[in-house]
């Protein structure tokens, strides 16, 4: 059975994680996280891969 992936706007994901969309954009400067971006330009966050992360920093 696949993994359901949830691709989040920064937003999105700096609300569910609890930080704010500058705290999740320093973690993907410093190699922590990694984004995709969409054809415009914009970031798209993997849930799954963001909240261990976001647990690690507590």
């Amino acid at each position: 059975m696949s993994k359901k992936v949830y691709k989040v706007r920064i937003g999105e994901a700096a609300e569910a994680l609890g930080v704010s969309p500058a705290t999740v954009r320093r973690w993907e400067t410093s190699g922590k996280i990694t984004a995709e971006r969409t054809a415009g330009g914009q970031r798209r966050y993997d849930l799954s891969v963001l909240l261990p992360v976001a647990d690690s920093q507590r």
